[in-house]
């Protein structure tokens, strides 16, 4: 694997590599820092095989989003050799604090708003995030979800499910626009001179904004930081000069696909999903943050879920 990653750097032109370190594991990937001849470092984002599609949506939304100017790291290159466990990206190291350590993520809400405002449509059928979904049925079409959740998770959420896609069917749509599906504080980084680079971008898809805003204000609400989800809400109401309706429907819909997730891992594992072992062990191991998912979404949607606890 390292001959590989030394194979990639080099055809990047980034320079002779002289040391690999593992400096993070996600749920999909592993980080590792690359440090080359000279003292400068890179970064390499691995994938499990399972996760490949994952990769190329990074690998698309990362040129689009770089193209449009907004604060993402710099891609060197796709990796896809044989001798690594998967696709990986070979891209720009930010070794800076993450907005979450620093209490930031709120007034970093602008960024959220620059990012909605950007046109998605050179995606559709270059990124493979989604593109042939109605905006507002993002991530609910049941074969879709049927195919991501395990069979008994499924069974288990489909009260949830219908009441979300009752509640999104009875909306306007808004948008669409090109979402981040992940917004938080461990997922926006400060390079050296304090500007944010947003990173992680596997799960990028082309929606209605106000799931991005509803992620944010329900994790950040279930985690106990109330204060800091008014904080982004208000000043994303504030950026785009009106009020966020129907927002508990997005809230909702956030929180079941969470939930939805964590509990195909605790069910299957989520080796078939691309994720890390260590991820997969960390959720079994977070009973009491996974069911504050699920009390959470009960209260959103009026709902008791027994067979889901």
């Amino acid at each position: 694997m390292e001959l590989a990653m030394r194979r990639a750097v080099a055809a990047a032109g980034l320079g002779e590599v002289v040391a690999v370190e593992s400096i993070g594991i996600g749920g999909e990937s592993e980080i590792f820092r690359v440090s080359v001849a000279g003292g400068d470092s890179v970064a390499l984002r691995q994938f499990r095989r399972g996760a490949a599609d994952r990769a190329q949506v990074e690998w698309g939304v990362l040129r689009h989003l770089a193209a449009a100017g907004f604060p993402v790291p710099r891609l060197y290159r796709l990796i896809e050799d044989e001798a690594m466990p998967g696709p990986a990206l070979l891209m720009e190291l930010i070794p800076g604090a993450t907005a979450a350590r620093q209490g930031t993520i709120a007034s970093l809400t602008p960024l959220l708003l620059q990012l909605h405002k950007i046109d998605p449509r050179p995606l559709v059928g270059a990124g493979r995030v989604w593109p042939d979904q109605d905006a507002a049925q993002l991530l609910v079409d049941p074969s879709q979800w049927s195919r991501m959740l395990g069979a008994r998770t499924f069974a288990v959420l489909t009260p949830a499910l219908a009441w979300v896609e009752r509640a999104l069917a009875a909306l306007t749509p808004e948008g669409p626009a090109l979402l981040h599906t992940d917004w938080h504080g461990q997922n926006i980084l400060y390079r050296g001179d304090g500007s944010p680079v947003v990173i992680d971008w596997s799960s990028a898809a082309i929606g209605d904004p106000r799931f991005d805003v509803g992620y944010a204000v329900a994790l950040l609400r279930i985690e106990g930081a109330p204060d800091l989800a008014a904080g982004i809400l208000a000043a994303y109401e504030a950026g785009r000069g009106a009020p966020v309706a129907d927002l508990a429907v997005f809230e909702a819909l956030a929180t079941l696909r969470r939930l939805g997730l964590f509990l195909t891992m605790m069910e299957e594992g989520g080796e078939r999903l691309g994720f890390q072992p260590a991820a997969i062990e960390q959720i079994r191991q977070a009973r009491p943050y996974v069911t504050a998912h699920l009390r959470y979404l009960e209260g959103l949607t009026g709902l008791s879920l027994p067979a889901a606890a």
